[in-house]
């Protein structure tokens, strides 16, 4: 336990420390140091090799963490365990890539006349998806092994901080385009090469497998345990990329460059989810274990009462002082504030619902998870497809918040009538209150055009103490109760 929660403190920092580098490199200097096109063609490239990736293992990274424990023998190293972790994954890309390459012709078709340069750049995704699927793969076995540190500091911070580099060479000229992307998909090949050199040197696997003893552990089993899971893996992933792509179809990438800057910024709002998860599901897996139901009831309800509070203040914090973030930004940013806006309502919607997600996946029911992923999954392309040729990037963003309202809808509901469930009480619509208050004076407040900085530090002061004034008034927060909480989900 020691080391587990040594390894939590230390992925912890290093990815706020990660957040925080993605924010700046995004948010500040990509939009400096390369043109909305430019930008628009590293994130399709990433994005669709990204999404590739996702069904390349063939669920081997889900695989790894189920079954590792039963192949675990440092003496017999794990009977081969590694070498079948590579083996699958192998094979994955062998099927992905030939389909890829058959249909090759018809992506760029389709991109060819908005998005030329991406079919240009077209053949880089097929090394690209190679080197993000098996760094997942390598990370996933690293999670196995307990030693993810290393791992989150070369994905976080390592590969972050050197496509800055790599982009400042590129802005300074000393390369051209074409070096630049090779450059970029190298970064993603040192980040799995040195995934696997750390694997080596600290577990010494074996690349042999010994088949004998993984017919006694019924191979057919893990095997369609993973593709089950890799289904999961594609609709779940494949959503943070989704977007770019499809508007890389119907749009300029100068479109891309812009959407994919304006949708990183409401991700901010759900960092404080993926915290609470991180400390919950233990508990909530192993309650599910104990078949005690109420307690993770409670765990339900608090996570719903803190991550609304926590959700709903970042949500106005971006509300209010979006326009003037913007205006920071090259000029092909300025008008992009509503694109932020409706996507922020989505990611308030999704961490104002708890952890649901992770109630059902730990639960006997988790199929129901994979088939609402998949809802969703599709229910984005379907919303995508209709409303990006008709109004553009905010049809993207449209699509993306009403996703997250049906994905979040189906959970609540599954979550309530099958478990009988319900974390909401008046409280929520008392926090609603305090947000569209908050707004409405901030609506008021008198604008600082030529001092835009004055203007957003104004604004912020004003609407957080009206935000702590009321959530204390109302009763909404208590730091005792947080603190007990907190304990209780982590212990």
């Amino acid at each position: 336990m020691g080391e587990i929660k040594k390894q939590g403190i230390s992925n912890a920092i290093i990815s706020y420390i990660g957040i925080a580098i993605g924010f700046i490199n995004l948010l500040v200097l990509q939009p400096i140091l390369l043109s909305p096109q430019e930008i628009g063609l590293t994130r399709i490239l990433f994005s669709f090799s990204a999404i590739l990736s996702t069904l390349i293992p063939l669920g081997m990274i889900n695989v790894i963490i189920r079954f590792f424990p039963v192949f675990e023998n440092k003496e017999k190293r794990h009977y081969g365990f590694f070498g079948f972790s590579l083996l699958i994954p192998s094979i994955g890309f062998l099927i992905v890539s030939a389909l890829l390459f058959l249909s090759k012709d018809f992506f760029i078709s389709k991109y060819s006349n908005q998005s030329p340069l991406f079919a240009e750049y077209f053949n880089y995704i097929f090394p690209l998806s190679f080197f993000l699927a098996f760094t997942s793969v390598l990370g996933s076995y690293m999670a196995a092994l307990l030693k993810t540190s290393f791992a989150s500091f070369v994905n976080d911070i390592v590969t972050r901080i050197l496509n800055v580099l790599v982009f400042s060479i590129y802005f300074l000229k000393l390369i051209n385009i074409d070096v630049m992307i090779i450059l970029f998909v190298a970064i993603y090949f040192l980040q799995t090469l040195s995934l696997l050199i750390y694997i080596v040197i600290i577990d010494k696997p074996s690349l042999k497998i010994d088949f004998t003893y993984f017919k006694e552990k019924k191979i057919a089993v893990i095997i369609q345990y993973g593709l089950l899971f890799s289904i999961g893996a594609m609709s779940s992933i494949g959503l943070r990329y989704l977007d770019s792509v499809i508007i890389g179809i119907y749009l300029p990438l100068s479109a891309v460059g812009v959407y994919s800057i304006c949708a990183f910024i409401p991700t901010v709002i759900e960092v404080p989810l993926s915290a609470i998860e991180k400390i919950s599901n233990p508990k909530i897996a192993k309650n599910w274990e104990l078949n005690d139901l109420n307690e993770i009831g409670k765990i339900y309800s608090e996570s719903v009462r803190y991550l609304s509070l926590a959700g709903s203040f970042i949500f106005i914090m971006i509300f209010i002082n979006i326009e003037n973030l913007l205006k920071l930004l090259p000029i092909d940013f300025h008008d992009s504030y509503n694109v932020v806006k409706v996507i922020a309502i989505g990611a308030l919607i999704n961490i104002s619902t708890g952890i649901n997600t992770s109630i059902i996946f730990f639960s006997k029911k988790y199929k129901m998870g994979l088939l609402f992923l998949v809802v969703l999954f599709i229910s984005t392309i379907i919303f995508d497809v209709l409303l990006i040729p008709r109004i553009g990037v905010i049809g993207a963003a449209i699509a993306t918040a009403l996703s997250a309202i049906l994905y979040n809808l189906l959970k609540y509901f599954y979550v309530k009538v099958k478990f009988n469930l319900n974390p909401f009480n008046k409280n929520i619509i008392k926090l609603l209150m305090v947000v569209l208050v908050c707004l409405t004076i901030d609506f008021f407040i008198p604008s600082f055009s030529s001092f835009i900085i004055l203007d957003m530090i104004f604004r912020a002061i004003i609407s957080s103490t009206i935000f702590i004034i009321m959530i204390f008034y109302l009763k909404l927060f208590d730091f005792t109760e947080l603190t007990e909480y907190l304990k209780k989900t982590s212990n």
